[in-house]
């Protein structure tokens, strides 16, 4: 039942309602299996913030058996391949898959050196926008939404105020520039709720200097290289 659980959400379905459709496993089995994976910290479970009270999903936290799970047992006949054709076959669920495992680390990083009452991700429909920034909408003027996410999202206690931290992560290709930022900000916005919203990039490439100086300028935290690396300080909260 553990296997069929984690093959579940390699899958894609991460709340309990869709490991269970998707195994056919009763609910008190995928119960069971669930707190079993989760107290061998196999898998964890990933908070919807910041409205914890929309759910929840589960995530492979232990890395070699998410790549396991996700890449290498998909592809067992890979000796019968030709030489390339190994690769090419995984490289997106690789890219994937390291991009996962970056985000985790990411939230890591922030429930470790920041005052967290609670982390997480978010996730949902958000409304489509074009080029310049309007709503999109269909034949019958209803707005067009598309899935989204955001990689990091916490609430942090700073004194008596609550600051809520949404973050982007970008693992690998060339430094982050105002792309990453202009996109959290426009799916933050959509969210409903009166948050005091903070924003942090993260990017194991670093960042282009236009955006390091607008940060600056504007508050906004930047894990680079060496923050992620615990070589500088952490960035700090204003």
């Amino acid at each position: 039942n553990a296997m069929a659980v984690l093959d579940a959400i390699s899958a894609g379905n991460g709340s309990f309602g869709e490991i269970a459709n998707y195994t056919g496993l009763s609910d008190s089995s995928v119960n069971e299996s669930i707190k079993d994976l989760v107290s061998m910290r196999v898998i964890s479970k990933m908070e919807h913030l910041p409205t914890p009270t929309k759910g929840s999903r589960y995530v492979i936290s232990d890395l070699v058996i998410s790549f396991w799970s996700s890449i290498a047992d998909r592809y067992r006949s890979v000796s019968l391949m030709k030489a390339d054709e190994p690769y090419d076959a995984m490289s997106q669920l690789i890219s994937t898959h390291l991009g996962k495992a970056f985000e985790l680390y990411c939230i890591d990083l922030i429930s470790s050196n920041y005052p967290c009452t609670a982390v997480g991700q978010w996730w949902g429909p958000v409304p489509q926008r074009d080029a310049e920034g309007r709503l999109m909408k269909g034949p019958e003027g209803k707005v067009i939404t598309e899935y989204a996410d955001i990689d990091v999202v916490a609430t942090i206690r700073q004194g008596n105020a609550r600051i809520d931290l949404f973050g982007e992560c970008k693992f690998t290709g060339p430094p982050m520039g105002f792309g990453a930022l202009n996109l959290l900000v426009s799916r933050v916005r959509s969210l409903k709720g009166g948050y005091n919203v903070r924003y942090a990039l993260f990017s194991a490439s670093g960042f282009t200097d236009e955006l390091r100086e607008y940060a600056e300028e504007n508050g906004i935290l930047l894990f680079g290289q060496r923050e992620l690396l615990y070589k500088d300080e952490m960035p700090a909260l204003r």
